[in-house]
């Protein structure tokens, strides 16, 4: 695996030689291709031309299992890359203005820099239930968290997102890996395919929860798993880009406002159609915003 996300200077040279297509330029945060920025993430790129780089060095996209157990330190199922302290400006590009130089804080595991923080990461895997390798599916996986985030939750190494092969955004970028034969998999899996599959042992759960058969689940305060289980995650269906949008008020938020977002005090959170949608509307109205959901977003406004 790559110790560093792929940096502006390595994909221009893809560029230059005519091979990978440049990145959008459709959000201010998008790195141009430039010296200046030569050591930055490139971002603003989907997911078909992260293949096509890869493949350029004989390479490819990790799977959403490859990367998480490489960023999790393998068997060590750090909650974090670089352990259980939350993220800070001590140990991720995290909570900034911008995207940073690569390797700019502390390796976490196996060496490798910013597995949380910086950009998000594309991966090889299809949204589906998870742990387990959907065949087929219409939304990539990414993972890892960015420099935008302001919550931990958001660096988790089990916490996961994903898009249409298609989109791309300033927050979004990659790393690649390669194969290398024999294939060497970790306790509990063998060989398979070309890529390693658990035959025996449980899943690692975060901690606080427990492989219970189906699913990890909390475990409770007498040190059982509780009953039943987490429903199963699978490709989400398509969001409606016609469907009306509702805005609310959000006072819970107005405290969180005031505080990150000066001059924008007032808080709501817009509901419906898709992220494109919202975003846009969100922009049109002056406001900032400040977290999101697949079917929510929420920010921050003047008045």
């Amino acid at each position: 695996m790559d110790a560093t996300e792929v940096t502006v200077g390595a994909y221009r040279a893809c560029v230059d030689a005519g091979v990978c297509k440049a990145p959008q330029k459709t959000e201010h945060h998008c790195n141009d291709l430039t010296d200046a920025r030569a050591k930055r993430p490139v971002n603003c790129i989907d997911w078909n031309d992260a293949v096509t780089y890869c493949k350029t060095r004989d390479a490819r996209l990790p799977t959403e299992a490859e990367w998480e157990y490489a960023a999790a330190g393998g068997e060590a199922n750090h909650t974090f890359p670089w352990g259980e302290e939350n993220p800070s400006r001590k140990n991720a590009c995290f909570d900034a203005p911008d995207s940073c130089d690569v390797a700019s804080f502390p390796a976490g595991a196996f060496g490798l820099f910013d597995m949380g923080g910086n950009v998000w990461e594309w991966t090889s895997s299809w949204a589906g239930p998870f742990p387990g390798e959907a065949k087929t599916g219409t939304r990539k996986v990414f993972k890892g968290g960015s420099f935008s985030r302001r919550w931990p939750k958001w660096l988790r190494v089990k916490n996961r997102a994903h898009w249409t092969p298609i989109e791309h955004g300033a927050w979004l970028g990659f790393r690649c890996v390669k194969s290398v034969t024999p294939i060497a998999c970790p306790p509990d899996a063998e060989p398979k395919d070309g890529a390693c599959e658990r035959v025996r042992g449980e899943p690692l759960c975060e901690h606080g929860m427990k492989w219970n058969g189906e699913a990890c689940n909390f475990v409770g305060a007498n040190g059982a798993v509780e009953p039943g289980k987490p429903p199963a995650e699978v490709e989400p269906p398509a969001l409606d880009p016609d469907e009306p949008v509702t805005v609310a008020r959000a006072p819970g938020d107005d405290a969180d406002c005031i505080k990150n977002y000066p001059g924008k005090p007032t808080a709501y959170r817009w509901n419906g159609a898709t992220w494109e949608v919202r975003v846009k509307l969100i922009a049109s109205r002056g406001c900032t915003r400040r977290d999101n959901s697949r079917t929510w977003i929420s920010a921050c406004c003047k008045s």
